[in-house]
């Protein structure tokens, strides 16, 4: 069977499923230096990750079967592993307002947030540019989380969306991808 090789880059994080945890990962020799094989998406795909990046999974003590992003980030002249694990938004509170629209409506019970279920639905077909605002509007609500955290400064919808298009459009002008 020919499985799929994942290569993590430095434009957007891939999504993948892990097939064991950490404690199961090959100790391989790669070309510079030890690397850790993983199999993952039910045996389809394989990576070989360094052991920073190794070391990341091991600490998250991420198991069989939970989804994962990796990303390669470049600082100054050395890169990083960016690890993180994907996690689907909670069902918001019942209200009385959301608990009308759900018995007025056949809606489905499982809230998902929008990006990541698209993201999800449609990670190896999703069109490049469509991929790349995508990581951008994920940017531009990380940001704006680190701002409320930071510096106590809420922002609203309109402003992340437009955070993420002058992400966006500045990338493409830079033609960083």
């Amino acid at each position: 069977m020919q499985r799929e090789i994942i290569r993590p880059n430095f434009e957007r994080p891939v999504i993948v499923q892990l097939d064991h945890g950490a404690d199961k990962a090959l100790q391989r020799e790669g070309q510079f230096g030890i690397d850790f094989e993983y199999t993952l998406n039910g045996n389809k795909s394989i990576t070989w990750l360094p052991q920073e990046a190794h070391a990341q999974i091991q600490r998250m003590q991420l198991a069989a079967g939970e989804e994962i992003a990796l990303q390669k980030i470049k600082r100054g002249r050395t890169t990083q592993w960016l690890i993180e694990r994907v996690e689907e938004e909670p069902a918001p509170k019942p209200t009385p307002a959301n608990t009308a629209a759900k018995q007025n409506s056949n809606a489905h019970t499982t809230q998902k947030n929008p990006v990541q279920a698209e993201a999800k639905e449609s990670r190896y077909i999703m069109p490049a540019k469509v991929a790349e605002l995508a990581g951008c509007l994920v940017a531009a609500a990380k940001a704006a989380k680190i701002a409320q955290e930071e510096a106590g400064v809420q922002l609203g919808a309109r402003e992340i969306q437009a955070l993420a298009c002058t992400l966006y459009i500045e990338t493409t002008k830079a033609g960083v991808r």
